[in-house]
């Protein structure tokens, strides 16, 4: 069992640094995601939640992995989007 916890801590590890530099180049996520789904309100016409935006992108890397399910970035980008909500929800209590 522990060769499935240093696994997952490392995959957690490069998760958490990519979610770092992405904060560093792109800002705050939740902003981010909060002005993103405002514009796909506006394209849609219905109101779009950061949690939804999330939901999207992570079906955009799903199907992404429909055609390279060994791209290692898509899992991660998965894990990323699934992080920054549950960081969000955890904010939020």
């Amino acid at each position: 069992m522990k060769r499935y916890t240093m696994g997952a801590n490392k995959v957690l590890a490069e998760v958490s640094n990519i979610l770092e530099e992405r904060g560093k180049k792109y800002g705050n996520y939740k902003d981010n995601f909060e002005e993103t789904a405002g514009i796909w309100s506006v394209v849609l016409g219905k109101k779009i939640t950061i949690e939804d935006f999330a939901l999207c992108m992570i079906a955009v890397k799903m199907n992404r992995l429909k055609v390279t399910p060994k791209h290692k970035d898509s899992w991660l980008d998965i894990i990323g989007y699934s992080t920054l909500i549950v960081q969000g929800l955890d904010d939020e209590s």
